[in-house]
């Protein structure tokens, strides 16, 4: 049962005592399922840990939703699909939040229901569920005679929402995305599909998300979107019709990402190349990336060094995808007819989701002094982060995660 809150405890941040020794503070939380909701999961932890200044232990990942039913429940360790070391010292560098792989040692975790205190969104002003968090997170930090204390805030996935004036939140959302690089399994398999795409297509490639998935079109069926399902010759004609508009580097080769299968004819009747991971890597290149996780993975990286994406973006996928790729100063589009400014059409709905709004995270963009190629620290030549293990960046003193112990 969580301590009563002290009358002092409004805002959790630490606070110093004169001759008392520093409390060290340890944040735990979950993810859901699916890469990319995850990812949302891991960037929404990472910016609450910065804010209230814990240390952050990495989640559990997922094996993911879609192919090998046995493996959609597996738990990942977050260093099969990220390079934890460069991860940790990244954050570390770029926003000084320290990072840990597991709980530390003589610590226990201690529990707080975030949704039961304050619905799903844990930080609305109006309705009083900021104070009721962080009177939660100070009551549950607060230490044991014979142990630490971790705060354990549960599976944190759409549970923050970022203000459109939060240049903090905002702030620290690029810096999480920034400090992601693929794990050496990972890794290992994008650097030879970019090989592959740039042997192939040496004019550059554009990423697309054909969202064709059978849960997806039976979801279509009973819940009527604006432009729910595009199916592949309705991708083909509107890119098509994008390409007439200006051609641009890669317009005519296609990488295709996403886990449904589609059908290349209608690409190739308008003249379109399409790829995608399968045609690069071999069976033997795959028995490490058993998990549908792992192959997103593969895709999300590709998909980051495209020379142009058009996206699906009623998807968490290609709303991550947009994010990262802005603040890596790459572009990406909708392939949505929609009125007017589509990033505001957009918005509304992540706002209503996912609790952030794109056209907020592009306004804080585009107040930064300067586009970054590389936010959080990444530098160098294109596709440099994804040389898993590489750490000539990273000083020596912070190589590799932080102590737990």
């Amino acid at each position: 049962m969580l301590r009563a809150p002290h009358p002092a405890a409004a805002d959790p941040r630490p606070t110093r005592t004169t001759g008392a020794p520093p409390v060290r503070r340890v944040l735990l939380f979950s993810v859901g399922n699916g890469l990319h909701n995850q990812l949302m999961s891991l960037v929404d932890g990472m910016v609450v840990a910065r804010r209230y200044r814990y240390e952050a232990v990495l989640p559990t990942m997922w094996g993911g939703m879609g192919v090998r039913a046995e493996n959609r429940s597996q738990p990942l360790g977050f260093e099969q699909l990220y390079d934890a070391p460069h991860f940790a010292a990244c954050l570390l560098r770029a926003a000084r939040l320290r990072v840990l792989s597991e709980l530390p040692s003589g610590y226990i975790a201690r529990r707080i229901n975030a949704t039961r205190l304050t619905g799903r969104k844990v930080n609305d002003h109006a309705n009083g569920n900021l104070a009721a968090f962080e009177q939660a997170l100070a009551a549950a930090s607060q230490p044991l005679p014979a142990a630490g204390v971790a705060v354990d805030i549960g599976r944190f996935y759409a549970r923050w929402w970022y203000a459109p004036d939060d240049a903090e939140g905002f702030a620290s959302r690029r810096v999480v995305l920034g400090c992601l690089r693929p794990a050496q399994s990972v890794a290992s398999a994008v650097s030879k599909v970019l090989s592959g795409l740039r042997a192939r297509f040496p004019l550059g490639y554009t990423t697309i998300h054909p969202r064709l998935e059978p849960d997806w079109r039976a979801h279509c069926a009973a819940h009527p979107l604006h432009d729910c399902l595009v199916d592949e010759a309705e991708w083909a004609s509107r890119l098509s019709r994008r390409r007439s508009l200006g051609p641009g580097p890669g317009a005519s080769a296609l990488y295709v990402v996403g886990g449904a299968r589609y059908d290349p004819r209608p690409f190739r009747a308008r003249n379109l190349s399409s790829v995608s991971k399968y045609d690069f890597v071999s069976r033997e290149d795959l028995v490490p990336l058993r998990y549908a996780s792992s192959l997103a993975a593969v895709d999300f990286f590709v998909a980051l060094e495209a020379d142009m994406a058009y996206g699906y973006m009623w998807s968490s996928m290609d709303v991550i995808l947009f994010e990262a790729r802005r603040y890596a100063c790459r572009p990406m589009e909708p392939i949505h007819l929609l009125r007017g400014d589509w990033v505001r059409v957009v918005s509304k709905w992540t706002r209503s989701y996912f609790y952030y709004g794109l056209d907020d995270a592009l306004r804080h963009l585009g107040r930064a002094p300067a586009c970054r190629p590389r936010p959080g620290g990444h530098g160098g030549a294109r596709g440099r982060r994804l040389r898993a293990g590489h750490s000539r960046d990273v000083p020596q003193s912070r190589q590799g995660l932080s102590s737990t112990r």
